[in-house]
């Protein structure tokens, strides 16, 4: 493929993700060549509402009915996270709702502590997801049973962190696998909601003629699913390698292959063997995506004052992770924690009714709060907490000012963040951008003075 050709398919791909933009209504309407109407630009109509106002409106018209709506993308399979895990207060003796989970990030790096008063006799944490994926929720499970099983610790973090985030497995790593999905289909109660969607996934992990594809067509698909490379943000040629590898074959908390040695590695059967109907997955997921980098970096300081060499970012990664396994493995194993996870929409009333019965100490949000207007999430949070429930959220859309200051002091906020938390030895500065990013900054600064908001 040409440099040019690239330019243009990413050009392609920046104009899609401007997809809310209201002229994208007129571009399924008109033909080429696209003339979007200056008015539809200001008006920001979106919605089918404002769509069917603004087809019968006349030059002058003006709406004034503000129309607040709850709208998700279509679903996707997120293998892990898209956040960086927050670290939140969960406390021993009540409850905690994860809305949105994907993964159990939200518990795996939770502070948990006893009521204050009552220290760690409460009673355990009862940790409550709902998820819209079922095979979210399906994995979610299988990790909690084989964190919950017999074994060295050591032995059953790196299994678990393959599950969780690499494209190939070792051989005990899909035996646990297995047996860790007959456990959690046998501990499922047909009182969970989406209980035949989570079954339906199960099942299949369990059918022993299902597997992943040989490890050479795992890798083909792994590759196919990810365009944008980070090693050319990164300084050390340590780091650039081991991303290069990273990136090249998924490979996470895999032991290295001795040299001359037949690999006898297995495809994800999480990544490559899911039933039909399973939403597609996304791409360019990469395990940096979840952990805090700056925390990465130290793990790289420490293990270097340690052992004398250099550290890769990536083992850095896997260190940071496997260190949050291994702390909780012995809260799953004894009791201290219980999961319950649900397949589910938090706007479905039902839903709302049942969290709001368990009376929950803590919230977490992911990042829903993108897709529900203000209003309407303080009508939800309180119709689900109540007033001594505290909510935790992380929020990613920004109105088009603060965009544009964000904008402006882009280069100068990059290498302060990088100086006061200790990546700049890792980091070249300013971070080289993939054409995708250029293209919406220059198109964000071109549509500003529209008054549009890039979505």
């Amino acid at each position: 493929m040409t440099t040019g050709s690239i330019r243009s398919r990413m050009l392609d791909i920046a104009h899609e993700d401007c997809r809310y933009l209201p002229d994208k209504i007129e571009t399924y309407e008109k033909e080429d060549p696209h003339n979007p109407d200056p008015g539809l630009l200001r008006l920001r109509t979106r919605g089918a509402f404002l769509f069917n106002w603004w087809v019968g409106a006349k030059p002058g018209d003006v709406c004034t009915k503000s129309v607040p709506t709850i709208k998700y993308n279509a679903p996707h399979r997120y293998h892990w996270s898209n956040q960086v895990y927050q670290t939140i207060p969960m406390y021993l003796g009540t409850t905690h709702v994860a809305v949105g989970f994907v993964d159990l990030g939200t518990l795996l790096c939770a502070d948990i502590r006893g009521v204050e008063g009552e220290g760690e006799g409460a009673g355990p944490l009862s940790y409550v997801g709902y998820e819209m994926v079922a095979h979210n929720v399906a994995k979610s499970l299988i990790l909690w049973h084989m964190m919950q099983g017999e074994g060295d610790i050591r032995d059953v973090g790196d299994m678990v962190l393959q599950v969780w985030f690499s494209s190939s497995w070792e051989p005990r790593t899909e035996a646990a696998f297995r047996a860790a999905a007959v456990a959690a289909l046998s501990a499922l109660s047909p009182d969970t909601k989406g209980w035949l969607d989570i079954v339906a996934v199960l099942r299949h992990w369990i059918e022993p003629a299902n597997a992943a594809p040989p490890l050479a067509r795992c890798r083909e698909l792994w590759q196919a699913q990810h365009e944008l490379c980070l090693c050319h943000c990164l300084k050390r040629p340590c780091d650039r390698r081991a991303v290069a590898a990273y990136e090249l074959a998924g490979d996470f908390a895999v032991p290295p292959t001795p040299a001359g040695t037949e690999c006898d590695l297995v495809g994800s059967m999480v990544l490559y063997c899911s039933p039909d109907g399973t939403p597609p997955g996304v791409k360019d997921e990469k395990v940096f995506s979840c952990a805090p980098f700056d925390e990465v970096c130290r793990e790289c300081r420490q293990a270097e004052e340690a052992e004398g060499a250099e550290v890769s970012v990536v083992t850095g990664v896997e260190r940071w992770l496997r260190g949050k396994v291994h702390n909780l493995i012995p809260r799953a194993r004894d009791g201290s924690v219980t999961v319950s996870l649900h397949l589910g929409d938090i706007t479905d009333k039902a839903v709302v009714k049942s969290v709001a019965a368990m009376a929950p100490r803590t919230m977490s949000w992911s990042n829903v709060l993108d897709y529900i207007p203000a209003k309407a999430f303080h009508t939800l949070a309180k119709q689900c907490g109540g007033k001594t429930c505290t909510h935790n959220g992380l929020l990613d859309i920004h109105h088009t000012p603060m965009r544009l200051k964000v904008l402006t002091l882009y280069r100068q906020f990059q290498v302060k963040v990088a100086q006061e938390t200790g990546v700049l030895p890792y980091l070249r500065l300013p971070i080289p951008e993939m054409p995708v990013n250029g293209a919406s900054y220059f198109l964000q600064h071109m549509l500003f003075h529209r008054d549009v908001i890039l979505m």
